[in-house]
């Protein structure tokens, strides 16, 4: 049976700009506290057009425990008024959105109904037990489709936006298992350096420090620093729950540490000269420090690789990247190996822990893309899917890949049948593409390949869009699918309801020589644009289409970004024209 009390207090202070005061349930003890209070408030604006509450004329509260709607109330927004949520249950995995939107008025009734959906903010997702200590919740409220500054409730002066301790570009960013997020290492270029990275002799400095973002309340923390100055190095989070080997063929369940996060290969430092290093750290969020797998060297320093979680036991696929030639130039390589941790289920079974596994690829390649799939027809009798990592493009020493091949789970490396992208139009051209993104979206059973550079100097883009079927195997042939803007180096993250982010990235350099194919130092965009579902009102068919959204606050290539927990997306890091570093941190809010 559920239980109930007094559930919410979503109460004002000097900062929030929508005070609303919960009671709670109709048999409340006397006496009992509020057990969660919320803290409403906007965001850091540049403009009027930005306010979340410009136009609003009804206010929605809604409260979910997972999926399911439990709580769902609209009223007329008033900045004094308070409201009561009564009946909350307790339990795991609660939410609270509010949303703002504009109304009109009934001509009959004269009562306010809603119109259209304007500005949205929703809580971390949270636990609330009978008895337990009473917790604060921030809900930071901004325009949909909008991108914003990540924000922090500050004194009298209003919101405030937050930023990193340094500016970023070649780092990484990973959710933890409590929704922060972990941010690590990092390159500066040299002063003047404009484009995207290309030569190891481009960077002035590599960084060792991190910092975890926390979307509960909107700051940039610091944590422990790395063990060793890495860039374009790769982390790879390994889920708590792990599946252990159990002989007598019954499942069982290993706890791993809280989320543990590894972080192989990188450019660093080795006397002085850049190197991509050949060590792995793990990264334990709860002890917030980093230490040195001892027991685990990688038979080659590599960067700008693909690090990817094969299965629940821990196993890791570290695949390409490239070492640094005496004169900076980026030298491709051209195998992979797997790596497990001490302590996994991995390290229970016969192959032990530590690198497991070796094997050449089909091409060397760095800068490419990974993508964790299961390839084969489904519901076809006798047809058995098989665990897959698909590779597709990147560079070699020499050229921009335009071949794509996949590691089979059992069976090593091999060449796709469909060993080119696909052509589009009359001239048939190949497609190579390099420091693109590819998407996986389950659902749709496609990984969609955005953008990229055509050239190894990435200054010539690739606008063209291809969805690779993990069912045939094969990608999509038919009409061209263009993206909105060809842009490389940018970040492509997956959103609700199979939506694919695209933001920022550099996008094509001056032409400089149109013959001979050279171009200037790509530019960073402050664009973004959607990879989305649509259904057709006219044949009932849903389609896969591609639009923008608005525009990043500052233009940024090289940047990352992550979807949280709250149904928004982080943006962190990256460069406008100058190398200048972008520190404030932004976040995209959905329609």
């Amino acid at each position: 049976m559920l239980k109930f009390r007094r559930a919410f207090s979503l109460a004002a202070s000097l900062l929030i700009a929508l005070p609303i005061v919960t009671s709670g349930c109709a048999k409340e003890e006397q006496g009992s506290v509020d057990r969660v209070r919320l803290r409403v408030f906007s965001v850091k604006t540049d403009s009027v057009d930005q306010d979340p509450y410009q136009g609003v004329g009804l206010m929605r509260v809604a409260v979910n425990r997972a999926s399911q709607l439990i709580s769902d109330e609209f009223f007329t927004f008033d900045k004094s008024l308070g409201r009561s949520l009564d009946d909350i249950p307790f339990g795991a995995n609660l939410q609270v959105t509010i949303e703002g939107w504009s109304a009109v008025t009934d001509p009959k009734s004269g009562a306010l109904t809603p119109s259209q959906l304007l500005s949205r903010g929703r809580s971390a997702r949270f636990t609330m037990a009978e008895g337990g200590d009473a917790i604060t919740l921030q809900i930071p409220m901004s325009r949909l489709s909008t991108f914003a500054y990540t924000s922090q409730v500050g004194t009298s002066t209003g919101a405030t936006a937050t930023s990193l301790a340094r500016g970023r570009f070649g780092h990484t960013v990973t959710r933890l298992y409590d929704g922060r997020v972990l941010i690590t290492g990092g390159l500066a270029f040299k002063e003047g350096h404009q484009g995207d990275f290309t030569n190891a002799n481009q960077l002035s400095e590599l960084y060792r420090d991190a910092e975890l973002y926390d979307p509960r309340s909107g700051a940039f923390l610091p944590t422990g620093n790395l063990a060793s100055a890495r860039a374009f190095h790769a982390a790879t989070y390994l889920p708590p729950t792990v599946t252990c080997p159990n002989p007598s063929g019954s499942p069982a369940t290993c706890m791993a540490p809280q989320g543990l996060v590894v972080i192989s290969g990188g450019l660093s430092s080795t006397g002085g000269a850049a190197q991509s290093a050949n060590s792995i750290e793990v990264y334990d969020p709860v002890a917030g420090t980093f230490q040195t797998v001892a027991s685990a060297t990688l038979g080659e320093g590599r960067s700008g690789h693909t690090s990817t979680l094969l299965d629940s036991n821990g196993f890791v696929l570290l695949a390409g990247g490239f070492s640094v030639k005496g004169d900076g130039a980026l030298a491709a390589s051209g195998t992979g190996e797997v790596f497990c941790l001490d302590g996994l289920a991995c390290s229970a079974s016969s192959t032990g822990a530590g690198i497991i596994f070796t094997d050449n690829m089909v091409q060397s390649r760095a800068f490419h893309t990974a993508d964790r799939v299961d390839l084969g027809p489904r519901g076809i009798a006798g047809q058995e899917l098989v665990e897959a990592v698909v590779l597709i493009g990147g560079e070699s020493d020499d050229e921009v890949r335009a071949t794509t091949e996949v590691f089979l789970l059992k069976g090593g490396f091999k060449k796709v049948d469909v060993a080119s992208l696909p052509t589009m139009g009359p001239e048939s051209a190949r497609r190579p593409r390099t420091r693109h993104t590819a998407t996986y979206v389950d659902p749709q059973k496609f990984i969609h390949v955005v953008g990229g550079f055509a050239n190894k100097a990435h200054s010539k883009t690739v606008q063209q869009i291809d969805s690779f079927d993990v069912q045939t195997q094969a990608f999509q042939a038919g009409t061209a699918f263009f993206s909105v803007e060809g842009r490389g180096a940018h970040a492509a993250v997956l959103m609700d309801r199979n939506a694919v982010l695209l933001l920022g990235g550099f996008a094509q350099g001056a032409v400089i020589d149109a013959e001979a194919g050279v171009y200037g130092p790509g530019v960073p965009l402050a664009s973004a644009e959607l990879i989305f579902e649509r259904k057709d009102p006219n044949d009932g068919k849903t389609y896969i289409d591609r639009g923008s959204v608005g525009s990043l606050l500052k233009p940024r290539g090289g940047a990352m970004g992550l979807f949280l927990e709250n149904n928004t997306a982080i943006v962190i890091g990256g460069v406008d024209a100058t190398s200048r570093f972008q520190t404030a941190g932004e976040f995209f809010n959905p329609l």
